[in-house]
C-alpha cells in the first residue's frame, strides 16, 4: 500500500473496513486472530515510518516485517 502511495489513514481504511457483513467477519476472523485495531497501526507506523524499511520493496520488504513481528525483541542479544 505504501508503494502505491496510500496514505496511512487509506491503509488503515482498507485493512479494517466495516462496510458490509464480509468486512465484519474479516474483522471478526482477525480479532480471534489477536490482530486488533491496535496492532493493525501500529504495523502500518513501522512500515511507513520506520527508516529501516525506507527503502525496502518486494520480497525484502517482506522478509524484513515477518522477522520483526516474529521477534519483536530482535533474533541475537548482544553479548555481555
Amino acid at each position: 500500500m505504501r508503494d502505491s502511495h496510500m496514505s496511512p489513514q487509506q491503509a488503515l481504511g482498507v485493512l479494517w473496513n466495516t462496510n458490509g457483513a464480509e468486512n465484519i467477519r474479516g474483522i471478526e476472523n482477525r480479532q480471534k486472530a489477536g490482530i486488533t485495531l491496535e496492532f493493525t497501526k501500529k504495523a502500518i507506523n513501522e512500515v511507513f515510518f520506520d527508516p529501516r524499511f525506507t527503502y525496502a520493496r518486494g520480497e525484502v520488504f517482506r522478509n524484513q516485517m515477518q522477522t520483526l513481528c516474529l521477534n519483536p525483541n530482535g533474533v541475537y542479544k548482544p553479548l555481555k
